[in-house]
């Protein structure tokens, strides 16, 4: 790839890569096209030639990727691309865009922090701390969405605000679970569906290790389908269990009630679909 600078071309400042996304700033009348590369050490941006510069060029040598932002500190999880929409004079983003959302920290366990920067003046505009780990960061037009654990927070592109907060059930990975579309967003809830109802903010209910999260999800997979066994099989499977002691019963927890959920939510109305 194209670097910025003889001094990036050092064969010594190598560093492990974590995650390479492309994104397209759809935003913008250009639509711009990133490629962002995150390593344990920083993370670099390149911008994707458009068609008629690529044209204007054809040639053997010439390098479609023109490397625009290089940060060589800092733990870095993911890039994307903030829309480079129409904002009001007073909007924090108002003529310095594109921007990014930077996800990133001292090491692996500091993934607390979003970070928006800006590509035309390479800088850090402003910071969003959360309680918990950012897993996943997605943006429509007006938002900017950020997933932790078990909540979504949902910014104004505008200023960054805090429009919206809903609860989750606890997320299994570390790569997040979320669809965000240009007005509607889909997550896994641990809720039942009210329709119309509005965003709030829940109480955290994690079991606070990924592993039991997991696991508990799967003894719901596994208690869902016993549920659907015939009187055949619940006879055979009786066969076999006959000369063990019965099992105590126990309510179910709370925590399955609303396993295998999906919302989908209206951003714009705030209510559910």
């Amino acid at each position: 790839l194209p670097l910025k600078g003889r001094a990036s071309h050092d064969s010594t400042q190598r560093d492990e890569v974590l995650h390479v996304n492309f994104d397209i700033d759809r935003g913008s009348s250009r639509h711009l096209e990133f490629l962002f590369v995150c390593f344990r050490q920083g993370f670099r941006v390149w911008q994707v030639a458009e068609g008629a510069e690529e044209e204007s060029h054809a040639s053997q040598d010439f390098l479609p990727l023109r490397e625009v932002v290089s940060v060589s500190r800092g733990y870095t999880r993911l890039v994307k691309v903030i829309p480079s929409v129409p904002l009001p004079a007073s909007s924090l983003l108002a003529g310095r865009q594109p921007a990014l959302a930077v996800v990133s920290g001292d090491d692996a366990g500091d993934m607390r922090e979003l970070k928006v920067l800006s590509v035309r003046e390479e800088q850090v505009l402003h910071c969003l701390g959360f309680h918990g780990d950012i897993l996943l960061v997605d943006c429509s037009r007006q938002h900017v969405v950020v997933q932790l654990k078990e909540q979504i927070l949902v910014h104004e592109i505008a200023n960054l605000g805090l429009v919206r907060v809903f609860n989750t059930f606890a997320c299994p990975t570390s790569a997040g679970l979320l669809a965000l579309g240009p007005r509607w967003v889909a997550y896994a809830a641990d809720e039942a569906a009210r329709k119309g109802a509005g965003g709030r903010v829940a109480s955290c209910n994690s079991y606070g290790s990924a592993y039991l999260d997991v696991g508990v999800g799967v003894a719901g997979t596994m208690a869902s389908g016993a549920k659907q066994l015939g009187e055949l099989g619940l006879r055979t499977l009786n066969s076999y269990l006959g000369s063990s002691p019965p099992a105590a019963s126990s309510p179910p927890s709370p925590r399955l009630e609303h396993a295998g959920t999906v919302l989908v939510r209206d951003l714009q109305a705030d209510e559910e679909l």
